[in-house]
């Protein structure tokens, strides 16, 4: 155990700092408010897309447990089968960071557009088939369904925004989702279908800016994750654009400065997650790999 404890505090897996900063189900660290007024540093001239990220097959934290369980099932040859069953837990007990925040998404219950939103039977489609001696009913959510969870989902995570600013704030963002000022209209949502959730079962949807915003920007682009509670698994994934538009002139507008520095500080808290998770994955990773080549 000396031993696990030290390789686990070496790749910075469960060092203090990232589970004090990261925890998937715990409240997001927001920046100090000195930061937020620094044009030249959080808001530039021109978006900024997400850091590139080395594309991430969908089912990587799956794979990567079932190889872990191989392992802890049993007593292995090297011994190491309790520092697998630790390594399983970790993974099983923040799946929502590994999979949405290495991906830049912050996934802190504050964050999270819906929070295990119960999925309904009247949710799904159903299709039936004969057997030789009974009718089989399965079904899926409706498609249709996947893009209603990120529409609410979608105006949740820009009311986030102002909530944490008191309730002037708060009235400031929620006028935003009105049509008697600026407010906010979707462009377009493209919508990839990765898994079929089905009755019973709770879906959490969580939002990231895809660039960072700018005093100029007369639109947002977000991406979003549906995840499947009981799978835990990426159900759908939508990309999306957000059009500013100024319903009296009729016309497209920007965001008061105050809102943009706001969304600069979110969408430098996601590089912050992307960093920090993909550092943590990458530390199970190699501890992993490290007892295989002993087995």
């Amino acid at each position: 155990m000396d031993q696990f404890a030290s390789r686990m505090r070496s790749s910075t897996l469960i060092s203090h700092q990232i589970r004090s900063r990261c925890t998937t189900r715990a409240s997001p660290r927001l920046p100090s408010r000195a930061r937020l007024h620094t044009p030249g540093r959080l808001v530039s001239e021109t978006p900024t897309p997400a850091a590139p990220a080395s594309p991430l097959n969908s089912r990587w934290l799956s794979d990567l447990q079932a190889r872990i369980r191989r392992i802890a099932s049993v007593e292995s040859r090297s011994g190491k089968h309790e520092e697998a069953r630790q390594l399983l837990r970790l993974t099983e007990t923040q799946w929502l960071g590994f999979l949405a925040g290495r991906d830049g998404f912050l996934t802190g219950e504050g964050w999270r557009g819906l929070d295990r939103h119960q999925v309904n039977w009247g949710d799904m489609v159903s299709s039936a088939r004969r057997t030789a001696y009974v009718w089989v009913v399965s079904g899926h959510v409706n498609n249709v369904m996947y893009n209603k969870f990120a529409e609410s989902a979608r105006v949740n995570w820009i009311l986030s925004h102002g909530k944490r600013d008191g309730p002037e704030a708060a009235k400031e963002w929620a006028e935003i989702m009105s049509p008697r000022g600026v407010g906010l209209i979707l462009k377009s949502i493209k919508t990839d279908f990765k898994f079929p959730m089905a009755y019973p079962d709770q879906v959490t949807v969580v939002y990231k800016l895809a660039e960072r915003p700018t005093y100029a920007s007369d639109h947002l682009k977000l991406d979003a994750l549906l995840l499947s509670e009981q799978h835990r698994r990426v159900a759908a994934r939508c990309i999306e654009e957000v059009t500013i538009y100024d319903y009296r002139a009729a016309k497209k507008a920007v965001l008061p400065p105050h809102m943009v520095d706001r969304l600069a500080e979110t969408y430098e808290l996601q590089e912050e997650a992307r960093r920090e998770f993909d550092e943590r994955a990458n530390g199970v990773f190699k501890a992993i790999q490290e007892i295989e080549a002993k087995e």
